[in-house]
């Protein structure tokens, strides 16, 4: 026997309907707690300088090369009064004397990616007397890929190495990183090719690259790998 009773009080054998009246009997009100719904995630970290989304774990802007860790620009005045400055938390104790020192980080062969640097330059041998000189310039290597290539604002096209060079194609080359840390160049299907280290490069295969290796590319251009 059904222990339903109707919104008059009715005893009903029915737990739906009551077997005396015939009245609805409500169903007992869920007890399920309502789900939080998952804190969405929050928006990337927009450039300081041109605006644009930051790419996860990127040291520098993808557009503008903006030093994402360097002093972050002043905050805006907060309307409500200055919050009380925390207590300076203790110094930790100093290690006990005659310790032995902490045994030194291990040195890959290829140096840290975020450490890499390229530096673009001309060879004098190759350079056009016409052409005029120019200073070398250095961009790091802190993406997982690193477009070398000519500007070409038609087609939408920002290599993070730029090269001046009118016998190197707007996608001439890459620069990759691996999940170790490692480098390696990729030739992209350029018009006049690459040369490792005086070796040309085949078409869409992976060359490891270290610091020191020269890269040769254009009618003068010189792309050196260095660790700063």
């Amino acid at each position: 026997m059904s222990d339903a009773v109707c919104p008059r009080g009715h005893l009903s054998d029915d737990p739906d309907f009551c077997s005396e009246c015939g009245l609805r009997i409500a169903p007992p009100a869920s007890t399920v707690p309502p789900t939080t719904p998952p804190a969405a995630a929050p928006p990337p970290q927009p450039c300081p300088d041109c605006g644009t989304p930051r790419v996860p774990g990127a040291r520098f802007c993808e557009v503008c090369r903006h030093d994402f860790s360097s002093a972050p620009s002043p905050a805006l005045p907060s309307a409500g009064p200055p919050l009380a400055a925390a207590a300076p938390s203790a110094a930790p104790p100093p290690p006990p004397t005659g310790a032995a020192p902490s045994p030194p980080l291990p040195v890959f062969a290829g140096a840290a990616a975020g450490n890499m640097w390229i530096v673009v330059s001309r060879d004098p041998a190759r350079l056009d007397p016409a052409v005029p000189p120019e200073p070398d310039r250095a961009y790091p290597l802190d993406l997982v890929e690193n477009l070398v290539g000519r500007r070409n604002g038609r087609r939408d096209l920002h290599p993070e190495v730029p090269v001046a060079d009118p016998s190197v194609s707007a996608r001439h080359l890459k620069v990759c990183r691996r999940p170790d840390g490692s480098l390696y160049g990729l030739d992209v299907g350029s018009s006049n090719g690459t040369l490792l280290n005086g070796a040309p490069l085949i078409e869409g295969v992976e060359a490891p690259l270290k610091v020191g290796d020269v890269l040769a590319l254009g009618a003068w251009t010189v792309l050196k790998l260095e660790a700063r």
